[in-house]
């Protein structure tokens, strides 16, 4: 259970991949933090799931690609997967494409993402460790 850094892909300027990367760096750390001091079962198997490309749109520097996301639902995915339709507005910047922003049904990720016109802070992890000890 490691962070994987996801920010090559996206346009860090944007408050809501700002906060993408903040939240999935805490949700991370809490199930780590938990699994490491057995205070509950961590679930840790990965599980499958399908990608279909229903467009892709191209407008010169400027994309919107919609997905579906399928996946089992009866299974623990992690609270970040947004499953059904997606979609990603994309810049291309200095040769490489960014995502923008991502459209997604809200309340599959209410609480995965909390603001898209706020910036969160980065949390202080070893604060946190510390409190509870």
């Amino acid at each position: 259970m490691e962070y994987i850094d996801i920010t090559p892909y996206l346009d860090m300027s944007k408050i809501q991949n700002h906060n993408k990367v903040v939240a999935l760096k805490m949700l991370v750390f809490r199930r780590k933090y938990t699994d490491e001091k057995r205070y509950c079962y961590v679930e840790k198997r990965h599980f499958p799931y399908e990608l279909h490309y229903k467009n892709i749109e191209l407008y010169g520097n400027k994309a919107k690609v919609v997905i579906d996301l399928e996946i089992k639902l009866k299974e623990a995915y992690p609270s970040f997967i947004s499953y059904g339709e997606n979609i990603f507005e994309l810049e291309k910047q200095e040769g490489t494409w960014k995502i923008t922003k991502h459209i997604y049904d809200k309340w599959t990720l209410m609480f995965y993402e909390f603001s898209t016109d706020q910036k969160l802070p980065e949390p202080d992890y070893e604060q946190i460790k510390k409190a509870n000890r």
